[in-house]
């Protein structure tokens, strides 16, 4: 985003912030595709090793796309080292928390305290640099901008949709549907769909179009696109999400692609560095709290499921008894020792 704000046009800035939105949208959907696909196909290990030819890559684009540029070694001297402290301390503790506290049984967990401890002082010490840096790293005074701030907070809540249902669909495909993880992949990348059928159009409505305009039809359509997936039962499988996903697609890219632009279209050009590291700061932290609270809402229901089943079905039940014998026949057909095939069910 900062390479976009301060290198091209305000004329190409639609095009950039385009290319660069497709790249937020379509990372998380090919994602799962290249991952099931290692996964199935060669290892597991190589969901983590394949970083290494792409960093690769990258790092080489970077040498040879943009211009060198001399180090400033009195900015790095003098740089926020206390809000750089408490961003990195604050930060990845608190996503450790949010992501983890629900299996840790949260305050329970020695762990989940001292790194909740570690969140606040990291949280204090990005207060205190915002007071005593002449540049702070993380630049909270860009939120009296009540354009910025209404973009952030809108980004937030959509990361916490996106992310929850990006892990929701998964799960259910692979826990209830029995899909492996290639085709969970699949049924994932329909969404991605819309994205490639409206990138030539795209640029032209960012330039043209009011954002609240995209943005709040995408909000609605990404509600109405998890309204059709509420009647889902155990019965459900991978083409029952073809719709949804492909709604939620036109969805994601009718909300994010705007609210990129926003964002930077509410700072000055010297702002944008700042503003794009808040920017999408804000998007994951929403993902984070969106799968805290999934975690929470789904081990809870969980959990109360299973002490209704368990109120409700005991040995001397019909269905029990008839599940057990059912599971003994099995049993014998394989051994031909029925008090064996008994004890077994």
């Amino acid at each position: 985003q900062t390479i976009i704000r301060s290198r091209l046009p305000r004329s190409q800035m639609p095009i950039g912030m385009t290319a660069f939105g497709l790249t937020v949208l379509l990372g998380p959907l090919l994602g799962p595709v290249v991952g099931g696909w290692l996964a199935e196909n060669i290892s597991w290990h190589w969901c983590f090793l394949v970083n290494l030819p792409v960093c690769i890559t990258l790092t080489l684009l970077l040498l040879l796309g943009l211009p060198a540029e001399k180090p400033h070694w009195h900015d790095f001297v003098e740089a926020d080292w206390v809000g750089i402290a408490g961003l990195s301390m604050g930060l990845s503790s608190l996503t450790v928390v949010l992501e983890e506290g629900q299996r840790e049984h949260w305050f329970d967990s020695g762990m989940i305290i001292w790194l909740t401890v570690l969140t606040a002082v990291g949280m204090t010490l990005i207060a205190v640099s915002q007071f005593t840096a002449r540049r702070p790293v993380m630049r909270l005074a860009l939120m009296r901008n009540p354009r910025y701030a209404s973009v952030i907070l809108i980004v937030f809540a959509v990361g916490a949709g996106l992310y929850g249902v990006s892990y929701l669909i998964p799960q259910f495909l692979g826990l209830v549907s029995g899909y492996n993880a290639e085709q969970a992949g699949g049924i994932m990348l329909i969404s991605g769909i819309p994205s490639f059928l409206m990138m030539p159009i795209l640029p032209r409505l960012l330039g043209k179009v009011d954002f609240r305009l995209m943005v709040i039809p995408g909000l609605a359509l990404f509600a109405a696109s998890c309204w059709m997936d509420l009647d889902m039962t155990s019965q459900s499988v991978g083409h029952d999400f073809y719709g949804s996903q492909f709604l939620r697609g036109i969805a994601q890219i009718l909300a994010m692609m705007p609210l990129n632009q926003a964002s930077m279209a509410a700072v000055s050009r010297e702002e944008s560095g700042d503003a794009a590291g808040l920017y999408n700061m804000a998007r994951n932290l929403g993902g984070s709290v969106g799968l805290a609270l999934l975690g929470i809402l789904i081990d809870r229901r969980n959990t109360y499921h299973a002490a209704t089943l368990r109120e409700s079905i005991t040995a001397n039940s019909l269905r029990a008894q008839d599940h057990i014998t059912g599971v003994a026949a099995g049993f014998f057909s394989r051994t031909g020792a029925m008090a064996s095939a008994k004890l077994q069910s």
